[in-house]
């Protein structure tokens, strides 16, 4: 996948600033690769689905990426923090990061447990995504 050759130049300063908190260079090149992904016109972004769009013949990279990836997702958040600071930053506006459950029937999609779900108030099938939103 290719990269919006507006977007690219961005994109590239980003990793950039983030690239340190990944361990190996196959650590940096999957987040690389995966958040080029997650850019390209693939109707639905997910472990299946995307995969597919760039010809691998499994979702197992993009899975052991997400699930054993070797990189502090505190320190990732740090960076992107500042990054986001450094970039639109306002000292009357702050990140949130909002944790929500969906529902989900079966076990293919990446994720889905039996797990406490806050939408259904008790343990039922679901996956648990966070949305990070920047607001004043």
């Amino acid at each position: 996948m290719m990269l919006n050759c507006e977007l690219e130049p961005a994109f590239n300063e980003l990793i950039t600033h983030i690239e340190d908190i990944f361990t190996s260079e196959l650590g940096c090149q999957s987040v690389k690769k995966h958040s080029t992904d997650l850019n390209s016109p693939v109707e639905r972004k997910n472990g299946s689905q995307l995969p597919e769009a760039i010809d691998e013949t499994t979702p197992y990279a993009l899975q052991q990426f997400l699930h054993q990836g070797r990189y502090s997702t505190n320190h990732l958040r740090k960076h992107l923090q500042v990054y986001t600071n450094e970039k639109i930053g306002n000292p009357d506006e702050i990140l949130v990061a909002d944790e929500t459950s969906f529902l989900k029937q079966g076990k293919r999609p990446y994720g889905v447990k039996r797990q406490y779900s806050e939408t259904a108030d008790r343990i039922e099938n679901c996956q648990i995504e966070v949305f990070l939103t920047y607001a004043n």
